[in-house]
């Protein structure tokens, strides 16, 4: 009985091990930015192609031409961990119910989410609107 639970785990897992070859399952999300460093979109990866990057935004697909691309940068930025942090520790002192509390839990929470931006391993990859690049920053994101 225990060989049939191990064979039968092993075959079902087969699947889960198997490596990604498409973003299809993934969930990358990315921030691109133009050549003089102003964000001009993000969302997450759906496709990469030689001319476009394709991203998907609140179910809206967005096509970004290779030429509009200087770099892309990779998960959320460091604002969100902080505003997440603060308004976690707001809600604790809502729930608490002392504005003092809801003042503390606010300062507190900012601070760990600011504590959590030191160890966000943020990935910055330069494009520079060249297609050879952007094609090699596919290899780099599924594995």
């Amino acid at each position: 009985m225990k060989n049939l639970i191990f064979i039968l785990t092993l075959i079902l897992s087969l699947n889960v091990c198997a490596q990604n070859t498409s973003f299809e399952d993934t969930n990358v999300f990315v921030r691109v930015y133009d050549a003089q460093g102003k964000k001009i979109n993000k969302g997450h990866i759906v496709s990469i192609s030689d001319t476009s990057l394709q991203l998907v935004k609140r179910g809206e697909t967005i096509d970004v031409p290779v030429n509009d691309i200087g770099s892309i940068k990779t998960k959320y930025s460091g604002w969100t961990n902080v505003v997440t942090g603060a308004v976690l520790g707001a809600g604790v002192g809502f729930i608490a119910g002392d504005p003092e509390v809801i003042a503390i839990g606010t300062v507190a929470g900012a601070a760990a989410g600011w504590i959590t931006t030191l160890f966000k391993k943020t990935e910055t990859f330069d494009i520079d609107g060249d297609a050879a690049k952007l094609e090699a920053l596919e290899s780099l994101l599924v594995e």
